[in-house]
């Protein structure tokens, strides 16, 4: 768990001052740079003309499986210390920092990208950083970005598995799975449980690779 959660420290620090420096760059050239009524135009109209309010609620639901990680805190509630404070603490600083992340970068991508060119771009934040950055070359921009993606693919593998785990353990304590997946490894570890969820999360990482 130590090594785990070192490594995710690690991550998400690199993450969130990368998107942090993207959000305060973008928020300075929208309110400082860009020119009068731009962003008003950018916004106009707010709802789609034809999905309206059914495209937004359409657009929430997509969105919403990028909160699910908050389950994954819960899950690990047994290698927590002082859990009645820590669990509910990590819990809402969690969801609290990504909807800042998600609402502000996308306010920022829809504010300085063209709206046709933001629907076919499938590295919109790139994109975006290379529109108004001014301090860095624009491929050291794009090179960030997707070293920060990297690094948000594997925090989200390593929480997978280290929390992953702990479902076939308690799953297996109450009689509900093999006895042998509540068996702790000799570094006191759920090793069956953790191979069985690295075993069944390969094939699908194999797919979403296939499919970028």
């Amino acid at each position: 768990a130590k090594q785990s959660t070192r490594l995710q420290k690690l991550l998400v620090i690199a993450i969130l001052a990368v998107l942090g420096f993207f959000l305060a760059q973008g928020l300075w050239y929208i309110f400082a740079r860009m020119p009068s009524g731009q962003l008003a135009r950018q916004f106009t109209p707010f709802l789609h003309a034809e999905k309206g309010w059914y495209g937004l609620f359409s657009t929430v639901g997509l969105v919403f499986i990028s909160y699910a990680g908050l389950t994954k805190i819960s899950s690990i509630s047994e290698e927590v210390r002082r859990p009645e404070r820590n669990l509910p603490l990590g819990m809402i600083l969690s969801i609290a920092t990504a909807m800042v992340v998600y609402v502000v970068g996308v306010f920022i991508m829809i504010a300085v990208l063209d709206p046709v060119a933001l629907r076919a771009d499938l590295t919109p934040v790139a994109t975006a950083a290379s529109a108004f950055n001014e301090w860095l070359p624009g491929t050291v921009v794009v090179i960030l970005i997707v070293i920060t993606a990297l690094f948000a693919f594997a925090s989200t593998g390593n929480a997978g598995i280290f929390s992953g785990s702990r479902y076939p353990l308690a799953m297996a304590r109450d009689k509900l799975f093999p006895e042998s997946l509540a068996k702790l490894g000799r570094f006191g570890t759920p090793a069956a449980g953790t191979l069985m969820t690295g075993g069944l999360m390969k094939p699908v990482a194999h797919r979403e690779l296939d499919f970028w």
